[in-house]
């Protein structure tokens, strides 16, 4: 199923570059009121979205990968460092909160 997620995820991401390319013409064309400041709005939704998929993607590729063995002998899952985890020295919140 993982595979297939990240297939769908990749399938989605190619939809939305193509919704992303319709708005860039109507940005590059002449100024219209209302149209312009429609496609600049949809186009930067459409942008947050594509990245959001990169991420996702890239999460799947860095799961795949994170599968290492331990000194204990036995196969954990790491994790890359939550974003706060690099301003913030609480406990708490370097375990994960887990």
């Amino acid at each position: 199923m993982s595979e297939e997620h990240t297939s769908n995820l990749k399938k989605a991401r190619a939809q939305l570059i193509e919704q992303r390319r319709a708005f860039v013409q109507v940005l590059a064309g002449p100024y219209d009121r209302g149209k312009t400041e429609q496609a600049r709005e949809n186009f930067l939704v459409v942008q947050a979205a594509i990245e959001a998929m990169d991420r996702a993607i890239e999460d799947k590729g860095i799961l795949r990968l994170a599968v290492v063995t331990t000194n204990l002998g036995h196969d954990a899952l790491t994790r890359p460092a939550a974003p706060w985890q690099h301003f913030c020295d609480c406990p708490d919140l370097q375990s994960g909160g887990d």
